[in-house]
């Protein structure tokens, strides 16, 4: 390898030494390190406002985070709200069908009642027509035909 010379002032040479012993690197290392490092970062040491990596990274994650806090506040919190709608919709819409259905059980319930009611009345007719057909056709009850027929209804019910 071919040593090179290069040309600094005084004060910049102070720095070097001190920041190669700090470092614990030749003036040559130091110097190549840096240039590899500038080419790497792309950072322009001309540029005084440059600012260091790792403020930049603080920054990057400041942005981050606000983008993160955006998409929670755009996205995640309305889609959280129409679920817990949906949820509570899908309840309210299930104890609706729950009532309903209780409802029509109670008037089948019902229904059945009456129509139970309607068909011991028409029993209750045809038995008392039996009855007066039997006192019509046996008024004495000397064939027994009364008592057959009221034998027939005490063991149908």
């Amino acid at each position: 390898m071919k040593n090179k010379s290069i040309q600094i002032q005084e004060k910049h040479h102070k720095e070097l030494q001190k920041l190669s012993e700090s470092l614990g690197q030749s003036y040559g290392g130091l110097v190549e390190k840096m240039i590899l490092y500038f080419k790497r970062t792309g950072i322009d040491p001309d540029d005084l406002k440059n600012e260091s990596p790792t403020y930049k990274i603080q920054q990057l994650d400041k942005r981050l985070v606000s983008f993160l806090k955006v998409q929670e506040r755009a996205i995640l919190k309305p889609l959280r709200q129409e679920t817990y709608e949906y949820y509570e919709n899908h309840n309210k819409t299930l104890k609706e069908a729950k009532s309903l259905i209780n409802k029509k059980i109670v008037q089948a319930d019902q229904n059945s009642k009456i129509r139970t009611n309607n068909i011991l009345k028409e029993i209750d007719k045809q038995r008392e027509a039996l009855n007066s057909i039997c006192e019509h056709l046996d008024p004495a009850n000397k064939k027994g035909l009364k008592t057959v027929f009221q034998n027939i209804f005490k063991n149908a019910n």
